[in-house]
């Protein structure tokens, strides 16, 4: 139904910020899908701006303790209560995995194939970010990020695929009607602000080389 995008995050929890900077790996993952019929254009990207906001003044959880449902339960929260944004469980994200064999390198990057996920209409959001958890409040904060876009059937001519990863001012132009420069700007300075990377064009090379060989 509708004009379809689709985020898919990946929280990094780490127990402190000595656990982050020493390298350490997560003290555990909790993946969030998010569903948008009729939420193209800026709809997706401003949904995750939200979401990123929201941990960087901290999610505040229900109980004072940790346990593998706080995180997810409190992203479920900030899901607008609005009908064409849907939260998914993580079980539908994690099947990614197992199905397709996702790859990781040492840094946990994330390569997605959105085209064997779902229709992909308008395009894919997906997002790693890194939070803290800090029993004394009962809170996750954000640390920082990374997030990627990729290429919808609707937007896809030629060599340019469906499934293929882009740039943020691809996106933007790809959606020039409902969204100016004024905007993509501003995007790009919060993205900057809360330390969440933006593709580079070695980073979308890199990525595209292992995606294309699994697309159709």
């Amino acid at each position: 139904m509708g004009e379809r995008t689709q985020l898919l995050i990946a929280i990094n929890i780490f127990e402190n910020m000595d656990s982050f900077n020493k390298g350490d790996k997560p003290y555990d993952t909790i993946y969030q899908a998010f569903h948008y019929s009729w939420g193209w254009g800026r709809v997706m990207p401003m949904h995750f701006l939200d979401i990123v906001m929201s941990f960087a003044k901290g999610v505040v959880t229900t109980n004072s303790g940790y346990s593998n449902n706080t995180i997810a339960q409190a992203t479920q929260l900030l899901t607008p209560a609005v009908q064409f944004i849907g939260y998914q469980d993580d079980a539908n994200f994690g099947e990614l995995f197992q199905k397709n064999n996702i790859a990781m390198n040492e840094r946990q990057r994330l390569i997605f194939n959105p085209d064997k996920f779902s229709n992909n209409e308008q395009g894919y959001q997906t997002a790693i970010l890194n939070v803290v958890f800090e029993c004394e409040c009962g809170d996750f904060r954000l640390i920082n990020g990374e997030t990627h876009f990729f290429r919808g059937i609707c937007q896809a001519t030629g060599n340019k695929k469906a499934g293929l990863a882009i740039s943020l001012q691809e996106w933007h132009n790809s959606f020039s009607n409902f969204i100016d420069n004024d905007w993509y700007v501003g995007y790009k300075s919060f993205m900057k602000h809360y330390e969440i990377a933006l593709d580079t064009p070695a980073r979308l090379s890199e990525l595209n080389k292992a995606i294309r060989p699994t697309l159709k």
